[in-house]
């Protein structure tokens, strides 16, 4: 039964290491990066690499939350910052109930190797 045991102290972590953030107000967790393909007809000259971070967020307050893309910071394995890829309809941008949660996205114009921590501005 070790394996057991180890196999949950594994799990705990890996869910752990998920929370973006908690308060008495919310929890943010990260749900999943991918890369992200398309790109806006307007763009002169679109970026070569897109990445898509979905997250949810739990709002445990019992006023309602704004939360958006912009509210997150983002970094690169070199340290320097991420910019944001706003020209995607389902950006992150909402109120949240209390009691409720949602899942929302971010785009950043950044390859998804390349992307090292995420950090919420409370």
């Amino acid at each position: 039964m070790k394996w057991w045991s180890e196999f949950k102290q594994r799990k705990k972590f890996l869910r752990d290491y998920a929370v973006l953030y908690q308060s008495n107000e919310c929890r943010i967790t990260l749900k999943k990066i991918s890369s992200y393909r398309s790109r806006d007809s307007f763009e002169r000259t679109p970026p070569e690499h897109v990445t898509k971070i979905e997250i949810e967020i739990k709002n445990h307050s019992k006023s309602t939350l704004f939360v958006e893309y912009n509210d997150f910071s983002i970094f690169n394995k070199t340290g320097g910052s991420v910019t944001f890829y706003p020209y995607v309809s389902d950006s992150l941008g909402t109120m949240i109930e209390p009691g409720t949660s949602i899942t929302g996205n971010i785009y950043v114009v950044e390859d998804i190797q390349a992307i090292s921590s995420i950090y919420y501005k409370s």
